[in-house]
């Protein structure tokens, strides 16, 4: 599928404040199921020193850096993309024992894997949920992670909220509802509690096909054979060619778009919007 995606990112500052330096999360990566191509940034005020990179995890960041005083920031992307997976179900698990729940990654994965494996929160009543799931799921991997996505969208309450850090997954179980980011967290550390390696993913989500979107979030699970691969439990869908993938990172809040602070007294505020266009 071929989109067009505008996102633009806009704060405004009751009085001029001075921006400290800001990291911006925003490039889309290339890889083997989406081709970005035609990306622009725009960012005003201009920064007088801005530099490219990639983090720890591979995502592409920016370092933006000011020096006159403002009173708004303006961090604008545009960009085409065309994906490519449209059956996500278009692999084998091998070895063959990882079909079934529990299963041992390769020995020589552990070091990599394991600031996916390790839940940002354990307590009874999540490991007791997770348990469950895998009962219902026959022990089958695959079938855990449908069961999971399906049951955290059926049961689970919807609540939009674009600002701000996740909540802990045991307060998302408690409440039994969520932002897209805190049902992707409750998903995430159920999977870690199991063994599977788990991470967030934030990105864009075609959705209805309407032109006014969001900022989404998902979860991806590495499962042998098959890579890294994506489940949306605030969908109820395994990811396929309508999902654009932003980042990806065990740590939620390192794959934030924007991260910086301003220096003065003034009250901000933050307005997002986000256009995605299927280009036929």
């Amino acid at each position: 599928m071929h989109f067009k995606v505008n996102h633009q990112t806009y704060y405004t500052y009751s009085k001029m404040v001075y921006l400290e330096p800001h990291i911006l999360c925003v490039h889309p990566p290339t890889y083997p199921y989406q081709t970005i191509f035609n990306f622009t940034l725009n960012i005003n005020p201009e920064p007088v020193v801005f530099s490219r990179s990639n983090d720890i995890e591979g995502n592409s960041i920016y370092l933006a850096c000011f020096q006159d005083l403002t009173d708004h920031l303006l961090i604008e992307t545009e960009f085409e993309v065309q994906t490519f997976r449209s059956n996500p179900f278009d692999y084998v698990l091998y070895p063959f024992e990882t079909c079934n729940l529990p299963f041992h990654y390769p020995v020589e994965l552990h070091p990599l894997l394991k600031p996916y494996l390790k839940p940002d929160n354990r307590n009874s009543k999540i490991e007791n949920f997770a348990l469950e799931c895998v009962g219902k799921s026959q022990q089958s991997t695959l079938r855990l992670l449908m069961y999971l996505t399906e049951t955290i969208n059926q049961d689970f309450v919807y609540e939009f909220n674009e600002f701000g850090s996740p909540r802990s997954s045991d307060e998302t179980l408690r409440l039994k509802k969520g932002s897209c980011r805190d049902l992707a967290v409750l998903m995430i550390d159920i999977c870690r509690m199991l063994g599977i390696a788990a991470r967030f993913a934030s990105g864009y989500f075609l959705g209805n096909g309407t032109n006014e979107s969001y900022l989404h979030a998902w979860v991806e699970v590495y499962l042998p054979g098959a890579g890294w691969r994506g489940y949306d439990p605030t969908e109820g869908l395994v990811v396929a060619d309508q999902h654009i993938l932003l980042a990806s990172s065990a740590y939620p809040n390192l794959i934030a778009p924007v991260q910086g602070v301003f220096r003065g007294d003034a009250r901000s505020l933050l307005r997002n919007k986000v256009s995605i266009q299927p280009i036929i």
